[in-house]
């Protein structure tokens, strides 16, 4: 586990304020959002990779429905797509160095290109 897993920071992508999660230990990363039964005060959560790569994601224990956004190396949205309940083998052909899961919960204003902003990234 890394230090600064699970700590709740406000990142900005698009100029549009998010409160999330981080993820970036490779057990933070597999665990997600999975097996939660209550949103919590984050909208959802940020996953900081180790190294760009095109990643796959599960939703096989989880309940609720996320919006997921992949950002390339320059912290530029790339792709957007929902993610369903108990839904699995999700997986992109892009390398991406970042990805953010939201709650669908969060009035989701983000669109392909937005940049992202955050303390320990931009």
């Amino acid at each position: 586990m890394h230090e600064l897993d699970n700590k709740l920071v406000t990142i900005s992508v698009g100029g549009k304020s998010v409160l999330v999660e981080l993820a970036l230990s490779p057990q933070a990363q597999t665990r997600g959002l999975g097996g939660r039964t209550t949103y919590g005060k984050a909208d959802g959560m940020l996953f900081v990779f180790e190294k760009p790569f095109a990643p796959c994601f599960t939703m096989k224990d989880t309940e609720q429905p996320l919006k997921l956004f992949l950002f390339n190396e320059l912290g530029q949205v790339m792709d957007q797509r929902q993610l369903f309940p108990r839904e699995t083998g999700v997986c992109f052909e892009q390398k991406a160095s970042l990805a953010l899961e939201l709650y669908t919960k969060y009035p989701h204003q983000i669109h392909v290109g937005d940049q992202l902003k955050m303390p320990l990234y931009r």
